[in-house]
Formats: C-alpha cells, structure tokens, sequence
C-alpha cells in the first residue's frame, strides 16, 4: 500500500514537472516569436527588397487582373535564358501575389509583410514537428535559427517565387513521412499534390519527385506499399500541376523542350543560390535537431545551454555582411523603396514631363522595372521598353558618371544623348546615386 503511495505521488510529480517544462518551452517560444518579427519588422520599407525581379513580377500580376485573364504559367526564368528563349515556372506564385495585390490594393510593401506569416507559418510547422516527435528543445533551437540567420531575415522580405518552398517543403516532407509511416493513400495524394505545388514555384522541386520515388520503392521492397499508394501520389501530382501541363499541352512542350535546349550549368555564376536549399528545410533542420540532441545528451545543461546560444551568437553576428545591416538583401547600395517611392513622387509632380521613359544604370537589368512600379502607382505611365528613341524625356538614375562626363555606353542613355538635349535636373540621393531629367531639344 506504502508502495502504491509512493508510486502515485512520483506520478503526480512527473505531471507537474512535465506541465512546467512546456510552460517554459511556451515561453521561450513567444519569446522568440517576438525577435521573429521584431527583426523582420524593424526598418522594414528601408530594409525590404523590390527590386527588377519584384518590380517586372508585380507588373505582369497587375496586368493580368486587370484584363482578367488568368494565366497558366508564371514568370520567365531570367537568369537561364539563352538567345532571347527562356522557360516559365508555374502560376501558382502569380495568382497568390495577385489576390494579394486586389486585398492590399497593390501595395507592394503590405504585400511583402502579408508573405512574413508565409515564412513564419514554415517554421512553427516545422518546431512543432520536431516538438512532438523529437524534443522541444531541438525544436527551439532549430527555431532561434530560423529566427535570427542574417539570410533568411533577408529573404524573408521580399517577395520572390523560391520563398513559398519552405513551409510547402515543410508539408510536403511532413506527409511523405506519414504516408511511409500509416500507408494511407490519402497522405500519397497529399504529398503529390504538395509536390505539384512546389514544383510550380521553383525546378529544384524536381528532386522531390526522385525522393517520392525512392520512398515508395522502399515502402514497395518490404511491403507496405502497393501501386495504388504510387497511384494516388501521381493523381495529386497531375491535378497540382494541371495548368502548367495545359500550357505544354497546347504549346507542344515548350518549356520542357527549352530546358533540354537551353541546359542547366553548373559552372555559371549563382547556379546554386541559397534559395535552392529552401526546399529542404526539413531535411537541414531535422539534421540539425539530430546533431543538437546528441550533444545535448552528452553533455551537462550548463555546457549545452552556453553552447547554443554562442552558436545562435555567431549566425546573427560574427556571419552577418555589413552590407545586410544596412540594405534590402540583393538591393544596390543607396536603392531602397523609400528612395524609389521619393522618385516616383519627383516624377509624378513633374507638370512639364511629356512622352517621359525611364532607365537605372545600378544594376544588370537598366529598365527601371522597380522605379517603373511606383511611378505607375501614383498615375503617370512611362513608355514601354522599346521605346527609348522617342521618349521627349529621360529620368535616369546612375552612381554619378553621367554628371562627372563618364557616361555609360548604354542604347538607353544613348537613345537620348545621340541627339541635342540638356540636363534640367540633377539630384544627389543617399548611397552616391542621382538622378536626371534629360530633355530632348526640338
């Protein structure tokens, strides 16, 4: 009976022990909850990318709610065009920015913040599977690390297709496990159709296919699978993936023959962006809470607790780009929406502008795409890319070499500077950039 007592009051303990340790794992969670969103938020207009490839996306988004034509593919992949030919990703990132566009009324910045929750919803999925099924110390770790690396907070603000492959990545992983695991042929569609889904966002979802393969030959191998799990995930592939195929459909293949055309080089500058691993997060951050519960386990709390915050220390810190302190990720020094959004509003109150283009000599792409967007946005309309000869008026921004006689070779500027013209304004901005109104003389 003594026993009994003993045994029920060890019990009752254990209960109180366990319900303060989640209370403290609750805690740490909002508290870091808060650092998620503190250093996202904070600057947030100055520190936000839009840049060419926000600014050209947005654009074609706009246009196609406007002429209320839904598309069936997305944007072209620029940086793997050859000879003017490129291949498209899929829709499913266009008609999300565009329901988010028609609830923000366009406005890119609320557009960026709304697409945080994306970000943050990928990684309370992923704590929370870790959680339950590993420990939730891991599973905080893993969280700070998703809270405070330099290069996801910089990613994480701009809206970019690769940035939907982590919380779909997360799902996908998730219900491919419990498709291995229970062998319903309902987790198999699921698993399919997230892969669908991914692969509409970015071609390095192709792997997961591979990896839903060797799933399946495994789960077949020692029986627990049959074809009809195989089936069930190429139907939610096929159904995910149903505007894309149309597309091929009706076009005779033409992405697919463009990929085999155009090829994939391994030795070109940025094939392997860190946003190719966004689609594996799963897979890194379990590894991760697997490394991070040996340690622990081997080692005493006063050594461990130390050590993962040194290391969260050294992400946030020691691996942080100055450059990232101050600027959007990917944006040129001195480029930031404040600063777009200030020359839109030059440009718009320009009374005299007439038949106006515009061009940005700060990066690669000089069509001004970003400026383009704001400028649009406040009522004035620049004229098209082709359209630089006849353009009374060039707004033209630069790192100063126009003004010190150094102007770049560039058929935009040319298309002006050929002629006689003059210079009414010139502007210094932040980060040695300015700005010109060139004026074509009759």
């Amino acid at each position: 009976m003594r026993k009994k007592k003993v045994n029920a009051q060890y019990s009752m303990e254990n209960k109180k022990d366990k319900k303060l340790y989640l209370r403290v794992i609750l805690v740490l969670f909002v508290v870091i909850s808060f650092f998620f969103w503190y250093l996202r938020l904070r600057n947030f207009e100055k520190m936000m990318t839009f840049h060419t490839d926000q600014g050209f996306h947005i654009q074609e988004v706009y246009d196609m709610v406007v002429q209320r034509k839904a598309r069936l593919i997305g944007p072209i992949v620029l940086t793997r065009m050859v000879e003017g030919k490129g291949y498209f990703i899929g829709p499913y990132y266009y008609y999300i920015l565009a329901i988010l566009g028609i609830v923000s009324k366009w406005d890119a910045v609320s557009i960026t913040k709304f697409l945080l929750i994306w970000w943050w919803a990928g990684a309370v999925f992923l704590f929370l599977w870790i959680g339950k099924k590993l420990n939730w110390q891991a599973a905080l770790f893993v969280y700070a690390i998703l809270t405070v690396h330099p290069l996801l907070i910089g990613f994480s603000r701009m809206f970019l297709n690769p940035n939907f492959l982590p919380l779909i990545s997360v799902g996908f992983f998730y219900f491919l496990w419990k498709a291995l695991k229970e062998k319903r042929k309902k987790d198999w569609f699921i698993a399919g159709g997230l892969a669908g889904f991914g692969l509409s966002f970015h071609f390095s979802v192709l792997v997961w296919l591979g990896i839903m393969a060797g799933v399946w030959t495994y789960g077949w191998f020692v029986k627990k699978l049959n074809i009809g799990h195989l089936l069930a995930g190429l139907i939610g592939i096929a159904l995910s993936e149903l505007p894309y195929l149309i597309f091929e459909l009706r076009h005779n293949f033409y992405n697919l023959r463009t990929i085999r055309a155009n090829g994939f080089d391994p030795n070109e500058v940025g094939f392997l962006g860190p946003y190719y691993a966004f689609g594996f997060f799963p897979i890194i951050f379990w590894a991760i809470a697997f490394l991070y519960t040996f340690v622990a386990k081997r080692t005493k709390y006063w050594i461990s607790i130390p050590l993962s915050l040194l290391i969260l220390w050294s992400i946030m810190f020691v691996f942080t780009k100055d450059e990232y302190k101050e600027k959007g990720y990917g944006m040129p020094i001195g480029w930031s929406v404040p600063t777009q959004k200030y020359l839109a509003g030059v440009i718009c109150n320009d009374q005299s502008r007439k038949n106006f283009n515009i061009a940005t000599h700060i990066s690669a792409d000089v069509r001004g795409d970003d400026l383009r967007w704001w400028v649009r946005r406040c009522g004035a309309e620049p004229m098209g890319y082709g359209d630089y000869p006849f353009a009374d008026t060039l707004y033209f921004v630069d790192r100063g070499e126009l003004q010190s006689l150094n102007a770049p070779g560039l058929w935009e500027l040319a298309s002006m500077t050929k002629d006689p013209h003059e210079v009414e304004v010139t502007k210094e901005l932040d980060g040695d950039l300015w700005f010109y109104k060139l004026v074509r003389k009759k």
